[in-house]
């Protein structure tokens, strides 16, 4: 086609109106507008409610991070928390699913769905379907699909910071165990090597998978208790610029850290408090 004036300005008119038709969403009447976020403040949130039925969650946002309030303020998986909170931002009201209520209960956008309000007071209801994701704003009955929105946890215990022992084994430069009187205390030489206090030669493969243990502790609660009881493991691990974890293991599978500020314990696996214990006395059979 020879480009005339008017071809070319028919060219231009078709190309405004692709730029004004894109990010448009169509609505009942057949009008065309622009997609908005649905949830516009999502980023600036501060407090995050999730509940369904029973089940709440309260995530607040410190100066140091994102904190569990409904989980005695332990440390939230901040990571988590800024993910779901993205991908609320992500959310548009280009994809309607349902114009009414009717059907609410079919997507899951009922009474029965998780319930979401931020500390602006905006509140959003999410539901699954077979393996879609819906999301609707409380105060209204329109519902939107919502690909890259994850279903958020309703326990607070899903969202605390899970592994708040991770440290890597090869800082470590002095360590040592307590039980009753079992008392195993190394530190690792500038040739890389561990020696007990007694100077005997430890094998490092040992050490090594027995530190990885200690660090590899999964919280699966938080409790608050001042007297949990007698310590039947006590462990500290320390880097050069200082400690790295300071341990207190309880009968039950629980433990807490002395440097924590309240006095938190965490439930963890009997499975890694087992296989620290027998890296425990597998190191003092080695260090006599």
């Amino acid at each position: 086609m020879r480009l005339t004036r008017r071809n070319a300005g028919l060219l231009a008119l078709t190309a405004a109106l692709a730029v004004g038709v894109w990010g448009s969403t169509r609505s009942g009447d057949g009008a065309t507008r622009r997609s908005r976020a649905l949830v516009p403040r999502a980023l600036e949130a501060a407090r995050l409610t999730i509940e369904r039925g029973a089940e709440r969650v309260e995530l607040v946002r410190a100066d140091e991070g994102w904190r569990v309030a409904s989980l005695h303020d332990f440390p939230a998986y901040a990571d988590g928390v800024e993910r779901f909170l993205r991908q609320l931002a992500a959310v548009r009201d280009a994809d309607l699913a349902a114009e009414t209520s009717a059907r609410h209960e079919r997507l899951g956008v009922d009474a029965s769905g998780v319930h979401i309000r931020l500390d602006d007071g905006a509140a959003y209801v999410v539901g699954a379907v077979a393996g879609a994701t819906y999301l609707r704003r409380a105060d209204d009955a329109h519902v939107y699909r919502a690909p890259t929105l994850t279903v958020p946890a309703t326990t607070s215990a899903a969202w605390i910071e899970a592994q708040p022992f991770l440290f890597d084994p090869s800082s470590a430069v002095r360590l040592s165990a307590v039980s009753g009187e079992a008392v195993l205390a190394a530190a690792r030489g500038e040739d890389g090597r561990w020696r007990s206090r007694a100077g005997a030669l430890l094998p490092s493969a040992p050490v090594t998978e027995w530190l990885r243990a200690v660090a590899s502790f999964v919280a699966t609660d938080v409790s608050l208790d001042e007297r949990p009881g007698e310590p039947t493991l006590t462990i500290r691990v320390e880097s050069a610029d200082g400690a790295l974890v300071d341990l207190v293991l309880f009968e039950g599978a629980r433990l807490t850290d002395v440097g924590f500020e309240r006095s938190w314990i965490l439930g963890v696996p009997p499975a890694t408090i087992a296989r620290v214990q027998r890296g425990f006395e597998a190191l003092l059979q080695a260090a006599r």
